[in-house]
């Protein structure tokens, strides 16, 4: 008899919790013979005691790009589980403390990726469903804008990780969650010309989204169709900024260019129902000028989007304003004083200033004290318990050298 652990489950009607991610994504031989078999669990409800269940290993395959999957059978039901989520354990289960005694450790990377994933899967964040769904490997940052998202007030988020960070997935990752939890179908993806073929073969590939690519009539038509008849209909649609955006004199009933007519159709239904579950924009700092008809065309599809996300790997290094403006198409009743932003980024420089030195290990508490004096002489913060305490009680120089993780 052998005996599986299932890793890396988050399914609601079983409820099964989670354990590490394993890297190898070959066939294990012992897969293949062993019909019945029993998987050790652990059960979200009911303490940590391991349970077994008579659970039947199937030997049906599937593959999703990269990823094989392997069909379990479940007691209400068969599900396909990724081959990197089962690992062969020991018929004996050895205790922790054995393991300790014996100087058996696994790697810090592994603690933090465990602790990340229960995080995740846990009840405080309810439970992440895009996380066993993707053929993506697992990076805890790249889930992080998905928990900001769930919680934000505005339904937006700007995303201004560096380069080769994985915007493209982390977007993948929070439609995959929207849908999963609120039966989202409708995705509208702006990007630059160049770029559209790329994200038609990211989302194919890494989340099995079959996306069209639209110029501003195809995306009016079917935008049109869902206003006109409340079309319960999926889409996803990739379109350019090039290709939607409106020309001058768009709002003039004359013009009968094809943006033109999706601009005045946009504005139309500013006010209605959301036409869009979900708008991403990539290279969003083109549209940081108010001035110019590609940030009309983000106000426009704005008002009809019920979900907004912000893709740029620049907007720290572009001056306040432009950040300004970027925020202000997500949340602009929040951000509706540009020079109240400005105050507000001059009061946090101080506490940025703390953050990086902290993460350098280099900063002494002299000097950690000094840098929250002058936060404090901010008006924004002079009244801030938060800060006040940390000069009362200030961290010793050995613990700012040793931040945690």
């Amino acid at each position: 008899m052998h005996f599986y652990q299932l890793l890396c489950i988050s399914i609601t009607k079983v409820g099964y919790t989670v354990g590490i991610f394993k890297k190898d994504n070959e066939w294990p031989h012992e897969l293949k013979p062993v019909i019945p078999a029993f998987i050790t669990v652990k059960f979200a409800e009911g303490g940590n005691a391991e349970q077994r269940k008579s659970i039947t290993l199937s030997l049906r395959k599937m593959e999703r790009g990269e990823k094989k999957h392997i069909q379990v059978q479940f007691p209400n039901g068969p599900q396909y589980i990724p081959l990197d989520q089962l690992e062969i354990i020991s018929n004996i289960q050895e205790h922790p403390l054995d393991l300790l005694s014996a100087g058996k450790f696994a790697y810090v990377k592994d603690l933090r990726r465990v602790l990340a994933h229960v995080r995740l899967s846990g009840r405080l964040a309810d439970l992440i469903y895009s996380m066993e769904v993707s053929n993506t490997d697992f990076y805890a940052y790249q889930f992080k804008p998905i928990i900001k998202i769930l919680n934000t007030p505005n339904n937006g988020l700007l995303i201004a990780d560096e380069v080769g960070l994985g915007k493209t997935i982390e977007s993948g990752l929070i439609w995959t969650e929207l849908k999963s939890r609120f039966d989202f179908k409708r995705l509208l993806v702006l990007c630059p010309a160049m770029l559209r073929d790329k994200w038609q073969a990211e989302l194919y590939n890494r989340f099995g989204v079959k996306a069209q690519i639209m110029d501003a009539d195809g995306v009016y038509r079917t935008l049109n169709q869902t206003a006109s008849i409340a079309s319960s209909d999926s889409f996803a649609i990739i379109a350019s900024h090039q290709g939607l955006r409106p020309r001058k004199n768009w709002d003039d009933a004359d013009m009968e260019s094809p943006s033109a007519i999706l601009a005045r159709f946009l504005k139309e239904q500013a006010h209605e129902e959301p036409l869009v579950d979900l708008l991403v924009i990539d290279e969003a700092h083109y549209f940081r000028n108010p001035e110019t008809k590609t940030a009309t065309l983000g106000k426009l599809l704005r008002d009809v989007c019920d979900y907004i996300v912000l893709l740029s790997a620049t907007p720290v290094h572009l001056k306040s304003q432009d950040l300004y403006q970027l925020l202000n198409l997500i949340d602009e009743d929040t951000f509706n004083l540009p020079g109240v932003f400005g105050q507000i980024l001059l009061a946090n420089e101080p506490l940025i200033k703390a953050r990086d030195s902290v993460l350098a290990e280099r900063l002494s508490q002299a000097e950690f004290i000094k840098i929250i004096q002058n936060a404090l002489a901010h008006p924004l913060l002079k009244t801030n318990r938060q800060l006040s305490s940390f000069i009362s009680n200030p961290p010793t120089t050995e613990e700012l050298s040793q931040p945690r993780p």
